[in-house]
């Protein structure tokens, strides 16, 4: 498979729009040999569009080398479009730990469109709960910053709340949100 790797990593600079060059990448990352890792990034750097190779780099840092997750998070920082912002702080997230998994909160919090926010804050429900333990007025705001996503979307994020719902109001808070859950599903229908 190595070889199989190399051969398509050699392909990679030939394909002309960056966007599938950065598809590639991410793709490959999934089944790379971490011997052809540097090849790899060197290719994910090369890429001039910032969504892109934030794509690019997002995904081998997080399969293969998190080391260069720093980096990958400042790719997104410049990234113009919240839309892509969003989207890649959400994949990213959940392989961010520590000063970078505040700082990609944060960068998460500036976006100016609700729903782009929601979409990237999201992504830190997942395994990081403890993520918000010590921010109380977050955990107060958090489902203000989630209701701009779709149905279906916010729908998947209630079990992931539940800690959250947990401290800040008990057993009582939690039954409250199922029945106005309840209650907006009967008007969904």
């Amino acid at each position: 498979m190595p070889d199989l790797h190399l051969e398509v990593l050699e392909l990679v600079p030939k394909i002309p729009v960056e966007a599938n060059r950065a598809w590639v990448l991410s793709m490959l990352a999934e089944t790379l040999d971490v011997r052809l890792l540097s090849t790899a990034l060197q290719l994910a750097r090369n890429i001039s569009r910032t969504s892109s190779k934030a794509l690019a780099l997002s995904s081998l840092a997080t399969k293969l080398a998190p080391g260069i997750l720093p980096e990958a998070l400042q790719v997104i920082d410049q990234i113009d479009s919240e839309s892509e912002k969003a989207q890649e702080l959400k994949r990213l997230a959940r392989s961010l730990e520590g000063s970078l998994n505040l700082d990609a909160r944060q960068i998460s919090l500036s976006l100016q469109n609700p729903h782009y926010r929601a979409q990237a804050l999201s992504g830190f429900l997942e395994d990081k709960m403890s993520l918000w333990q010590d921010l109380e007025e977050q955990d107060q705001n958090l489902l203000r910053f989630l209701a701009p996503v779709a149905r279906s979307d916010f729908l998947q994020n209630i079990p992931k709340l539940y800690p959250h719902l947990q401290r800040l109001g008990g057993q009582p808070a939690v039954d409250a949100t199922l029945q106005a859950l309840r209650d907006a599903c009967q008007q969904w229908a």
